[in-house]
This record gives C-alpha cells, sequence and structure tokens, in this order.
C-alpha cells in the first residue's frame, strides 16, 4: 500500500510500524474488554483479526 503512492522504503516501513502498532493495540483492546464481560471471549479474541481481515480486503479494492 505504501509502495502505491511512493517508492520510498522509509514510508513502507513507517506504515508498516503503525499498522502492526495498531493491530496489537486492537488486538489487546478486545482481550482486556473480554476479560472485564463487556465482549463475548470469541469476539475479544478474534476482533482485531476480522477488523484488520475488513481493513484488508478494503483496501485491495
Amino acid at each position: 500500500m505504501a509502495l502505491r503512492y511512493g517508492r520510498s522504503a522509509g514510508l513502507a516501513l513507517g506504515m508498516s510500524v503503525v499498522l502492526a502498532l495498531a493491530y496489537y493495540g486492537a488486538f489487546f483492546l478486545g482481550r482486556s474488554l473480554a476479560g472485564v464481560g463487556a465482549f463475548p471471549p470469541e469476539l475479544g479474541a478474534w476482533g482485531a483479526n476480522l477488523l484488520f481481515l475488513f481493513l484488508g480486503v478494503r483496501a485491495l479494492r
């Protein structure tokens, strides 16, 4: 995705770090919300995967 907008390796590296941190943040947020009972445990565990699956499919279009 970063290479679509420019050929800079720094931009690609920066976007990958931001996406990785966003994934871990979403994962731990879902895990915490499932831990206090706000979400079912299955949704807390799989929520970040489903969110990033949806975002990945949208990015490919």
